[in-house]
């Protein structure tokens, strides 16, 4: 469980990085 926490904390984490890195380029 809290693996599976980890793994979507991160996975949110890289989606709003890529997001933000987006919207700067």
């Amino acid at each position: 469980v809290a693996l599976r926490g980890a793994q979507a904390w991160l996975l949110e984490l890289t989606f709003v990085d890529f997001s933000g890195f987006l919207h700067q380029s």
